[in-house]
């Protein structure tokens, strides 16, 4: 045996040195793909939880989410144990809804079926990331009410349509109704008299609004939506959405993504509203403004030149719109922050072909020496003689 090992040629015993020195790489490569593989069963596990998240907004036929409808409710009902959650709010959100690994029943509905000028057409809903998602006819469901299952780890989205309907005309009176008989002629009233003038709103705030309307207001990029709300202003108030603008810089590690923008008011005399009687909705359209990793934040720029931020944003995933919520009548802005992303974002996989390209990197190294000593080797038996 000795014989057979020491007859061998010098690139015969090289080879085998060499596969005797790359056996730890091997083993090496070996367990850090075992090791990807159990961190990805693992993470796949701890992905699933226990619960389920809904969100969405009231919209009608046009994908436009002002009227009437805004304000019914979505109620969710789980069938075995009747535990109801419901919300008014526009977007609406029903978090942490209880849900089993094989998916739990819920009755989705809204009320109410029909609102002045409306009735509900049905909804569409999409899953976490919804590529492609269409709002008015993805996953189409008619009806006011429909059975739904939740499944722990995911995120619902849906969009309940309200559809325009015609309001019918008044019934005339029927039957014989006297003619009215007009009144005579007051001479002690002059053709010249004033009309009593209507009383405009406070030059510096809304308090006293009036207003039984709903009105969006759209800024001439279209970078941006407002909705204001009935009762937030007076009537006969005028506004429009002024920016973007130039401001003072953004807070530190914060880069400015859109505006500032401005929500302007005046009264018919000319005067600013400086305050709203309630909060307006701001909507930031960031299609292709955000990278991974980005955290959008909203601000409001005070008179001061300073910046104070909008608690309660919300980032839509599904439509890459970011809103909040402001009585403020300063301008406003998004900015945004880069974070780095930790490596295990990128899930196993990742981390695997980290391993592997660490374990490559090391085979090199440990190959380098490996053929200097063959080198060596035949420089030693053929020319140090």
């Amino acid at each position: 045996m000795l014989w057979f090992i020491t007859s061998r040629s010098p690139k015969s015993q090289f080879s085998f040195m060499r596969h005797q020195a790359l056996k730890p790489v091997i083993k090496l490569a070996f367990m850090a793909v075992c090791l990807g593989v159990g961190l990805g069963y693992q993470g796949t596990q701890a992905a699933t939880g226990t619960t389920a998240n809904l969100d969405g907004y009231k919209i009608n036929t046009v994908a436009s989410r002002s009227g009437a409808f805004s304000a019914a409710k979505v109620t969710i009902k789980k069938v075995t144990t009747g535990a109801i959650n419901s919300s008014t709010a526009q977007p609406f959100f029903l978090n942490a809804l209880p849900a089993s690994a094989a998916g739990d029943h819920y009755t989705v509905s809204i009320s109410p079926n029909a609102v002045p000028g409306y009735s509900v057409k049905g909804l569409t809903w999409c899953l976490n990331a919804c590529s492609g998602y269409n709002e008015l006819t993805s996953n189409f469901r008619p009806g006011n009410s429909t059975d739904f299952v939740f499944y722990p780890g995911n995120n619902y989205h849906m969009r309940w349509i309200y559809q325009p309907v015609a309001v019918p005309a008044p019934i005339p009176t029927q039957g014989n109704v006297p003619a009215p008989v007009p009144a005579a002629p007051n001479p002690s009233l002059s053709s010249t008299s004033t009309p009593t003038p209507i009383p405009s709103s406070s030059p510096d705030s809304a308090a006293n609004a009036d207003s039984s309307r709903e009105a969006t207001y759209t800024s001439d990029d279209h970078m941006v939506d407002i909705i204001v709300h009935a009762g937030t202003i007076s009537d006969h108030d005028d506004c429009s959405v002024s920016g973007p603008t130039k401001t003072p810089s953004t807070a530190n590690r914060q880069s400015k993504i859109a505006g500032p923008y401005q929500l302007v008011c005046k009264t018919p005399a000319g005067n600013t509203v400086k305050a709203f009687a309630k909060p307006v909705v701001w909507t930031y359209h960031l299609q292709g403004h955000l990278t991974k990793g980005d955290t959008p934040k909203a601000y409001i720029v005070t008179s001061d030149g300073g910046k104070k931020e909008v608690a309660g944003a919300f980032y839509d995933d599904a439509s890459r719109n970011f809103i909040f919520e402001t009585s403020d009548t300063g301008l406003t802005q998004v900015t945004a922050s880069s974070a780095s992303v930790p490596l295990m974002v990128y899930g196993p996989i990742g981390l695997v072909l980290l391993v592997i390209i660490l374990a490559l990197g090391a085979l090199f190294f440990i190959r380098r020496p490996v053929k200097q000593s063959y080198e060596d080797y035949i420089r030693s038996k053929y020319y140090d003689l």
